[in-house]
């Protein structure tokens, strides 16, 4: 009953009393008097596909539109805030169509040296509201540094969906995650924007981003929520992510298996065009780019249910199609991601063909610009590849002098670069002689004429690599047994032990110094590679 004081105010007032406000309750509900039922309405909290009397329609701020074009009398309340820029105009007439489409050219041209950048968004744009027919279970990142546009750009991939630009956008990374996992249940079938990604101020700030994030992109990629249950144990609702999310930030989120789960694009500054941007723009404030997509939803009304099979099997045939040819091989998402960019475009093109304008959108063109967009997905997957990162910070480890590795014969230096294991050469009164620094977790062994292998102490070259992550400001978040298995399936492994059951130990027993010790056994030159400079020598080291 919190309603009365919210609505009436002083006028009306419930006494205290803890039955009064129960008594009121039945009192209206038993001697309200009108003519006929209490009228009562349904007013729909999201966007999208939905089948109402055995008819699709798609929900929108302004109403619904169906195969007979836009019902204002469906009523739908998408909040506060930017959440209600979203709606979309009646569909356009043939004549406004013609028009209107010119624009999509622009689009494809608005990074004219990087054709990949407007071919994402129209797929991004054509596969947003194919979300009912096939789950949307990936992202698009555009990152660059402040100046390079990137949220003038994805704004115009939101205001195919409402009256959006670039400062309204319907969620940012300061967002609450209960809040931004709710904004992307509600635009189901949409486009939905997350702005500004950042560098924090300090590395707590930092991981609570990360984290969000993480939390985020997960969820999108698993379609699924965070389960909850209320003090009585009954279940919360979980929502999870139905749009099509396009991020945008000046840093990138953290680990492998996160990147997997989006499509990445970096801006640099000079890249937009800014006189067709602002083409763009203009289309969008007068609502140009929203009919364009009011028409497309309508053709897509009329066969939802066709599509629903067929657009799935689209999917699958252009990802067998791209696995077959070996083109895409940074994750294996990456193909599924890109035939579901390449089938929507399909589908975009048909509806533009049904309408008689054929040839503003060429297929061979966009498939090449958004396979470049892949391919260079790759260069990010191995930024973030946590094996690499092992290897790279265990170098650290070693130039930095917080640890060393040991000939395991004796525990000497190594005879060659002994710099290079982690050891420093001092001048004493016998000559010189090197010493190690820091905790010692490897060993080297092999012979003349053979590939050496290191053997690393498990425990201590784990924890050395994570100390040396956490002083850099980028922790290092990967198990030391997800570790060790991920190396062995890349076969970085040379060595394991072999149990009864099947299985093997990834750490076989060595002996080092007459002690058996189990180890990580790798080649010294995946470790450790060398160089040009190396071969040939080091004056210093000569003696």
């Amino acid at each position: 009953m919190s309603w009365v004081t919210e609505v009436w105010g002083a006028r009306a007032i419930v006494y205290s009393g803890t039955t009064k406000k129960d008594n009121l309750r039945v009192a209206i509900l038993a001697y309200s008097t009108r003519n006929g039922d209490i009228p009562h309405r349904v007013v729909y909290g999201r966007l999208g596909w939905i089948k109402l009397n055995d008819e699709w329609r798609y929900l929108t701020g302004s109403g619904a539109i169906g195969k007979d074009g836009l019902d204002t009398s469906i009523q739908v309340d998408m909040g506060g805030g930017h959440m209600a820029k979203y709606g979309l105009p009646a569909p356009p007439t043939q004549e406004q169509l013609k028009t209107d489409v010119a624009i999509l050219k622009d689009l494809l041209e608005i990074c004219p040296n990087r054709k990949e950048i407007g071919a994402v968004l129209l797929a991004c744009i054509a596969r947003a509201p194919l979300g009912e027919c096939h789950p949307t279970d990936f992202a698009v990142f555009v990152h660059g540094q402040t100046g390079s546009l990137k949220s003038s750009v994805t704004a115009i991939a939101l205001g195919f969906f409402g009256g959006f630009d670039a400062r309204s956008f319907p969620a940012n990374f300061s967002d609450s995650d209960s809040d931004l996992e709710g904004k992307a249940h509600q635009a189901k079938d949409a486009v939905f924007i997350v702005d500004d990604f950042k560098p924090a101020t300090n590395q707590v700030e930092a991981t609570r981003l990360h984290t969000k994030t993480e939390r985020f992109i997960r969820n999108t990629g698993n379609q699924a929520g965070r389960g909850r249950r209320n003090p009585d144990m009954t279940t919360k609702p979980a929502p999870y992510n139905r749009s099509l999310t396009i991020m945008t930030g000046e840093d990138m989120p953290k680990g492998q298996s996160i990147l997997a789960r989006m499509l990445v694009l970096e801006l640099c500054r000079n890249d937009v065009n800014i006189a067709t941007l602002s083409r763009l723009q203009q289309a969008a404030h007068d609502g140009v780019l929203m009919r364009i997509m009011a028409g497309y939803i309508l053709w897509l009304a009329a066969q939802l249910d066709t599509l629903k099979e067929a657009f799935p099997t689209d999917v699958r045939e252009y990802r067998d199609m791209t696995l077959k040819e070996g083109q895409l091989n940074s994750h294996s998402r990456a193909p599924e991601m890109h035939a579901n960019m390449v089938a929507a475009v399909f589908q975009l093109r048909q509806y533009l063909d049904s309408q008689n304008l054929s040839g503003l959108i060429d297929k061979d063109a966009i498939e090449h610009a958004l396979l470049a967009a892949f391919k260079a997905q790759a260069e990010y997957q191995a930024e973030q590849d946590e094996v690499e990162t092992f290897a790279d910070l265990i170098r650290s480890v070693l130039s930095s002098g917080h640890g060393y590795i040991a000939l395991a014969q004796n525990q000497s230096p190594p005879a060659k670069h002994p710099h290079r294991y982690g050891w420093r050469k001092t001048e004493g009164d016998i000559g010189p002689t090197y010493t190690p620094l820091g905790d010692c977790f490897g060993w080297l062994w092999g012979k003349d004429g053979e590939d050496w292998q290191i053997w690393l102490e498990p425990k201590t070259a784990y924890r050395l690599a994570v100390d040396n992550a956490r002083r850099s400001g980028e922790p290092f978040l990967m198990g030391s047994g997800t570790l060790w298995r991920r190396m062995d399936n890349r076969g970085l492994l040379l060595e394991v032990e072999k149990q009864k059951n099947g299985t093997s130990r990834k750490d076989p027993k060595k002996t080092i110094a007459g002690v058996r010790t189990r180890v990580i056994v790798v080649a010294e030159n995946w470790l450790l590679p060398t160089s040009d400079a190396l071969e040939e020598g080091n004056e210093d080291e000569k003696s």
